[in-house]
């Protein structure tokens, strides 16, 4: 086998995996854990509608949580309120697939 033919099988198994990502990341659905929603999620929110902070649980309040995630997706939920197209759906999804390709990305 020469360089080129094993070139060419690598980007062929590369974009294979790039599309099972993709389609991974839109055909999922529910999660593995509430505390993907609850602890994630929900801590983004409260930043966006400081209303809803008094009903979060004693982790917020005590800040023993870490910041990375939640603050991603305060990002994109500001950015998709700008854009006028804020949906819980649409926002899961773009999480889903941020972090389906930086794990690619480590893979590579």
């Amino acid at each position: 086998m020469t360089f080129r033919e094993g070139f060419k099988e690598y980007r062929i198994i590369l974009l294979l995996g790039l599309f099972t990502l993709l389609t991974a990341s839109f055909f999922s659905i529910g999660y593995n854990n509430p505390d993907e929603h609850w602890q994630i999620l929900e801590f983004a929110h409260a930043k966006v509608n400081p209303s809803l902070e008094k009903d979060l649980p004693w982790e917020y309040k005590a800040q023993i949580r870490q910041a990375i995630q939640p603050v991603m997706a305060f990002c994109l939920e500001k950015c998709l309120l700008a854009m006028g197209c804020f949906s819980p759906f649409l926002m899961t999804f773009i999480l889903r697939l941020i972090s389906g390709l930086l794990s690619f990305v480590a893979i590579h």
